[in-house]
């Protein structure tokens, strides 16, 4: 009887490690082969999740983003996201209006554009959510009356974003500090986005050439009726980014519409996506 409960311990055994060199093996499976031809592993995939990538950021990675991050291992250690409506006057000259009103509150605007022109309000995460509910309510009543551009210059322009902050622990014993930015409803004139990081402790400073940002965006044809992913990269080398000793940012031009609807018909170029990051 003892020599069966060892034989039935060892196949007990046997059957363990087969089974964790099959787990390890499907886990080295590749997952996808991405727009750019890189063959990302299952092991890849959840590796670069947990450096801060979405799905989409793995999807579109290009060569140079991957051999960035080949060698690294990250975890999360700290989130956080903050909820922004961008109020826009599209008239700039009325622009002391909307300076003097005591309706808006500035905080840290993304957009590039003088105060009189775009201001960034900070609401809750249900104030946000609620805004912009009833935003594309009131949307969808108008778009038949939609041209690409407002028709009045005077009117006032909302638009609503999202920022999440992480930082990350790194396997090197250095952290990686990545700031998003996505626009759930996007301006209706667009210049450039700042997508900054700034480091308020004296014990750490961004290590010299780490930084890395990009923007993606989807892009919906009307005269071919088909959509398009573009994207722009600005690496270390970049003339885009602003160094300073707390933090690095870098300046992003926004894709503009070029979409019309005339007689009927709809015609050019419509963004439907716009996200950016960038990572210290």
């Amino acid at each position: 009887m003892k020599k069966v409960f060892v034989s039935l311990f060892a196949l007990g055994i046997l059957t363990f490690f087969i089974g964790s060199s099959v787990s390890a093996a499907e886990k080295n499976d590749v997952k996808l082969v991405n727009e750019h031809g890189i063959s990302i592993t299952d092991n890849d995939f959840e590796r670069l999740l947990n450096l801060g990538f979405t799905e989409e950021d793995i999807e579109q990675m290009t060569k140079e983003e991957y051999d960035l991050n080949k060698d690294l291992q990250g975890e999360l250690i700290k989130e956080e996201t903050k909820y922004y409506k961008t109020v826009e006057k599209l008239s700039p000259n009325q622009d002391q209006t909307l300076e003097k009103s005591e309706e808006f509150r500035s905080s840290d605007s993304s957009v590039e554009s003088t105060p009189e022109e775009t201001v960034d309000i900070e609401l809750t995460k249900e104030e946000y959510y609620n805004e912009l509910e009833k935003e594309k309510e009131e949307n969808t009543k108008s778009s038949g009356d939609e041209v690409g551009i407002m028709s009045n210059p005077d009117e006032i322009s909302t638009a609503y974003k999202t920022m999440t902050t992480s930082i990350y622990s790194l396997n090197n014993r250095e952290y990686r500090v990545a700031n998003r930015l996505l626009w759930d409803k996007m301006p209706v004139t667009r210049s450039y986005d700042v997508n900054a990081i700034t480091i308020n402790d004296s014990q750490f400073r961004p290590i010299s050439g780490s930084q890395y940002g990009k923007q993606t965006w989807n892009i919906y044809d009307w005269t071919k009726a088909e959509s398009k992913t573009c994207s722009a990269t600005y690496n270390s080398e970049s003339d885009y980014w602003k160094k300073s000793p707390s933090g690095y940012g870098t300046k992003m031009n926004l894709k503009n519409d070029t979409k019309v609807t005339s007689g009927g018909y709809t015609y050019g170029e419509e963004v439907t996506y716009l996200s950016s990051y960038c990572i210290l």
